[in-house]
């Protein structure tokens, strides 16, 4: 059995999906003169999304730091790049681009637009800088509240060179300061928490004031920068890699590729693309539209405008106790999200279900956990059991690839002559290996244990392939993997404190909460969905990688001044998750089990061992090793049993988004997309399946494009009155 056989397994749909707009068919007795070439990689495009990358990196933070308006990016189908596009196709393409006919946008200029601004903001919001700086910062501000800390040892066993200042707290300002505010421990740490005394209103004179505070992160984040640059590109690299196999060979849907694409296709001679021409695509958008534009205007004015329900709280823990128990409920949360409405009308009804069905999957389980062991099942045992589904699925995706990834790498490493066809791959292949290699050496610098640093980088790269993997499937655009240091437990529980040694059990724990936290905005997703829109318009891989890459990294340089300037001006702490909570456990999760260490007399010994010699400590867990092999087994049942029977009703991605918040969030959206495509299937068939799906794009778009026009509506109001203005979202916080 072939890899391309076996993609089966994954997404069944035969060949290539088709058109979301029917074309109309075109008079063949008739020549036509062929197209004009349209150029991709121009001036126009590249500057145009340098300029949004910028201008979005800038701003992101400021809107939900100080505007609290909704986040801009904040998931994988993101607010501020859809409007933006939407906005390029609707109106500046077919009117303000007339009067100057070179700033318009052909279809290939447009895909170069949206792919790169989307990689380059990826870490805007929610994901990377929400916790990178905090985390950065929070182990030496918080060690004075945590006094467990300093018995422990814990903040002196992170490398000094990782923190501004070397950690100094107390430092004093240096003599020879000229800046307004000088680099001083109580400037950097508590100025970074609390706010600064910043005096100009702008940013250019805020920027120069607080110059001194912000060089002295420069010493640090030459290492940051670095392990930044490695693993992302590194990430980059592993996506090109996976591309050819996950799109043409498995064919899998991309649902929110085909948004993107869909929206940007047009015929030459048309001032409008084919989406836009479509009456059901105007009907359901600007239903959707005055529905949300209605809510909106709700909050500006509650008692002259009624609103309109979204979200619903069942009471059905109150019905079944033994749900309130269990401590998985969320079954009783509801929420329509028009957005994954549509999505799910894009996915095989198989992964719309499982994706529904996940909060009822959990509430079942723990209700049977609790009623055999009569203790609630914890969300430490729920993620060393959802780390056996990554696992099995990380190994299913290599075995389903096996020969093009083999192909690919041995071409990487001389010992094949590449073909044609495979120089993207081996390109790749080459790239990641150098790439990871430079990751862990990076990771041994900031004094990481070798095998350590192996496994912190792949356990990464495994949560981010899929993650990516799922959003390439099921189109989910919110999805949550281990947040919180999970991942962190799951191994540490697995493998037992003694494998890793007290300072490896640290640093692996803070680097991972500072790196994904919170991964609802993972690179790899946006990566993945990017060059498949580059394949849609036919454009040259190694190259769009390239620039990829390099907007990537602008996207990192630009967003940490920008979130830099946010904590300092702003203040830190007004973001009661990320600074209450997440970033105190980069350092709190790891107490127990370094306490662990100090009693049974192992720490002395654990943290001496390096390399192959931390596997003499090895010391499975039995209880965790349980849940972990529950994960990779129901997960490669799953897997069987959808290559075995065709109508087998689940989908792997069950056991890899259930009981997350996002999933409690979305689930009941999903379930009324899969039910609705059901239903025009059964009793419409194939062929109205196909022409209803601009009507299903038109509830996606329109929702994004009132989020987004909210906010600008944010920015506005706010510089007007210079007033905080009212927020609206459409996804979750």
């Amino acid at each position: 059995m072939d890899s391309d056989t076996f993609g089966g397994v994954f997404h069944r749909v035969g060949s290539k999906a088709p058109s979301i707009v029917n074309s109309s068919s075109s008079d063949m007795s008739t020549a036509e003169p062929e197209p004009p070439v349209e150029r991709a990689l121009t001036l126009k495009s590249i500057l145009s999304a340098l300029i949004t990358v910028v201008i979005i990196m800038c701003t992101a933070a400021f809107a939900v730091d100080e505007l609290r308006v909704g986040n801009m990016i904040g998931n994988h189908l993101p607010v501020a790049i859809y409007t933006m596009l939407f906005l390029l196709v609707a109106l500046w393409n077919p009117f303000l681009g007339r009067f100057v006919p070179p700033l318009r946008f052909n279809q290939k200029e447009t895909a170069v637009y949206f792919i790169l601004v989307l990689v380059g903001c990826w870490c805007a919001t929610s994901g990377l800088y929400r916790y990178f700086n905090r985390t950065v910062i929070a182990p030496v501000y918080l060690e004075r509240a945590n006094p467990t800390w300093t018995e422990l040892d814990l903040v002196d066993q992170i490398p000094k060179k990782l923190f501004p200042l070397e950690g100094q707290l107390e430092a004093p300002a240096p003599s020879d300061a000229t800046a307004a505010i000088p680099a001083s421990g109580e400037n950097v740490y508590s100025g970074f928490v609390q706010g600064l005394n910043i005096q100009s209103e702008g940013m250019f004179g805020a920027f120069g004031e607080m110059s001194s505070v912000l060089v002295a992160w420069s010493g640090p984040m030459q290492y940051w920068g670095a392990l930044f640059a490695a693993l992302f590109l590194c990430i980059l690299s592993l996506s090109l890699l996976f591309h050819r196999q996950w799109s043409r060979h498995e064919q899998l849907a991309y649902p929110l590729a085909q948004i993107a694409s869909q929206l940007v296709q047009r015929d030459s001679e048309s001032r409008f693309t084919k989406l836009l021409r479509s009456r059901l695509f105007w009907a359901a958008f600007i239903f959707v539209f005055s529905y949300h534009s209605i809510r909106y205007l709700h909050l500006w004015f509650p008692l002259e405008v009624p609103d309109l329900p979204t979200k619903w709280d069942m009471p059905w823990k109150n019905i079944f106790p033994i749900l309130k128990e269990s401590g998985f409920d969320d079954i009783r949360f509801g929420s329509l999200i028009f957005a994954c409405v549509g999505v799910a009308y894009f996915t095989s009804t198989q992964i719309s279900f499982s994706v529904g069905f996940g909060p009822i999957f959990v509430a079942l389980l723990g209700a049977q956990f609790y009623t055999s062991s009569g203790k609630p099942l914890s969300r430490e045992d729920l993620n060393i059991g959802q780390l056996g589904a990554y696992v099995a699925y990380g190994l299913m995706l290599l075995w389903a690839g096996r020969v093009y990834y083999g192909r690919s790498m041995a071409g990487a490493v001389g010992l094949l002559k590449t073909e044609e066809k495979d120089r993207d791959g081996v390109w790749a292949a080459r790239s990641f290996l150098i790439f990871f290699i430079a990751t862990i050496w990076i990771l041994t610098l900031m004094e990481f244990d070798w095998l350590v640093a192996t496994i912190f980088t792949l356990s990464f790269l495994l949560v981010f392939t899929i993650m990516s993997r799922v959003v390439c499937e099921t189109g989910i655009p919110f999805m949550q993997s281990f947040p919180g240091g999970g991942i962190f437990k799951a191994f540490s529980n697995l493998f037992g404190p003694a494998f890793f040694g007290a300072k490896p059990i640290l640093m692996f724990n803070w680097l991972n909460v500072a790196l994904a936290a919170d991964p609802r905005e993972c690179l790899m997703p946006y990566v993945s969905t990017a060059f498949r829109v580059s394949d849609d318009f036919k454009l040259k891989m190694r190259r769009m990688a390239i620039w990829m890459g390099v907007f990537i990294l602008v996207g990192l340089a630009v967003g940490f001044l920008a979130r830099s300037y946010s904590h300092y001006k702003f203040g830190a702490q007004n973001d009661g998750y990320a600074w209450g909570h997440a970033a105190k456990a980069s350092i709190q999760n790891s107490v127990p089990y370094i306490q662990f260490l100090e009693q049974t007399g192992q720490r002395v010994s654990t943290d001496a061992a390096s390399g192959f010699g931390k596997l003499a400590h090895l010391d499975f867990n039995g209880t965790s090793f349980s849940y972990f092999s529950v994960g990779l087994g129901l997960t490669l049942l799953i897997f069987f049993l959808r290559f075995r029977f065709t109508a087998f009703p689940f989908h792997p991605a069950l056991l890899i988004v259930a009981g997350t918040y996002a999933n409690r969030n979305l689930w009941t959206s999903f379930l009324i997309g899969w039910a609705i495509k059901l239903l025009v299937v059964k009793f419409g068939g194939g062929r109205i399946y196909q022409d209803l799906k601009p009507l299903f794009i038109g509830l996606i778009l329109a929702e994004l494009v009132v989020a987004g026009l909210a906010i600008l509506v944010g920015f506005i109001y706010y510089g007007i009155t210079g007033l905080n203005p009212i927020g609206f979202s459409i996804f979750p916080g």
